[in-house]
């Protein structure tokens, strides 16, 4: 069965993290934002799954699961604005790890533009996220973090 959802975005210029709301064609609230993957790629995140662009045309932006075996794929204008997504996924949604994703990012964006100690925006960023047991487990520790800088 296809899904598809319309939506309007905010300007991806504005923050990664940017969310929008709409309805989907299933009734159901939908929302979309953007990460920053590890290589600095924009990553879609429509209702808890990962989407990384796979290819760029004039007028639309291909996007597919990140989840290897999954064949889901959504369409975005280059405006970003979601368009629609085709196929049902395979596997589960993992919003603990969306959620670990999202604090991650927000860590790299402040170590990069401040000058605030790691370990204290690490302290600060996972008390303000209030992480599920779940997702808590998965974060990496300070010390395992700063191996990426």
């Amino acid at each position: 069965m296809d899904t598809k959802a319309n939506i309007v975005l905010l300007s991806p210029s504005s923050s990664t993290d940017s969310m929008a709301s709409s309805s989907s064609s299933s009734s159901t609230n939908s929302v979309v934002s953007f990460l920053t993957s590890n290589k600095g790629k924009q990553l879609l995140v429509y209702d808890k799954y990962v989407f990384r662009c796979n290819k760029t045309t004039l007028f639309k932006k291909y996007w597919t699961c990140t989840e290897h075996a999954c064949n889901v794929s959504a369409h975005t204008n280059t405006k970003n604005e979601f368009l629609s997504i085709i196929g049902n996924h395979n596997h589960i949604a993992e919003p603990h790890l969306l959620d670990v994703k999202q604090v991650k990012n927000k860590m790299k964006k402040r170590i990069l533009s401040e000058t605030t100690s790691l370990t204290k925006i690490y302290d600060e960023e996972v008390k303000k996220a209030s992480l599920s047991p779940e997702a808590a487990a998965t974060l990496p520790t300070v010390l395992e973090f700063s191996m990426y800088f």
